[in-house]
């Protein structure tokens, strides 16, 4: 079903319930949306999903694909991304405190920003997902660091 950004903001912060399987046409901004827990199951969001600053949204939903940017930063309480998620440009999860670890089947087409913290879990496991990423030029130097201490 398909749905204006205006018409799913204004549902979405009326308290109403969102259906699974959502198509947003166009660009989502719900920019320190404070009160906001979660998003419909399967959303796509064919244009750029901010987020930032939504300081109560804990998780993602399984099936979101974002066909331009998804900014997350300051989204403290985010503990965790599904796996699968899709983003078709860059991924931003600068000051994202509760994220520790990337998922598996994490699809990003572009270049994700993060804080050393990411890095600093990666498990040797998770080692080859990570390789994967196109990491912002900050980030690189603690990748390899991370990986020497890994492989040691």
């Amino acid at each position: 079903m398909n749905i204006s950004p205006e018409k799913f903001k204004e549902k979405l912060l009326a308290g109403k319930h969102l259906p699974p399987g959502l198509v947003v046409n166009g660009d989502l901004d719900l920019r320190n949306c404070t009160s906001l827990t979660h998003l419909p199951e399967g959303l796509v969001v064919k244009g750029l999903l901010d987020l930032e600053g939504c300081t109560s949204l804990t998780h993602l939903p399984s099936g979101l694909v974002v066909k331009g940017y998804l900014n997350l930063r300051n989204c403290t309480s985010l503990t965790h991304l599904p796996s699968g998620l899709v983003v078709e440009s860059w991924l931003d999860l600068r000051n994202c405190t509760s994220l520790t670890h990337l998922p598996s089947g994490l699809v990003v087409e572009n270049t994700i920003y993060c804080d050393e913290s990411i890095i600093y879990y990666i498990s040797k496991e998770d080692l080859p997902l990570y390789l994967n990423f196109k990491f912002e030029e900050s980030i690189k130097d603690c990748l390899i660091k991370r990986i020497r201490e890994i492989v040691k």
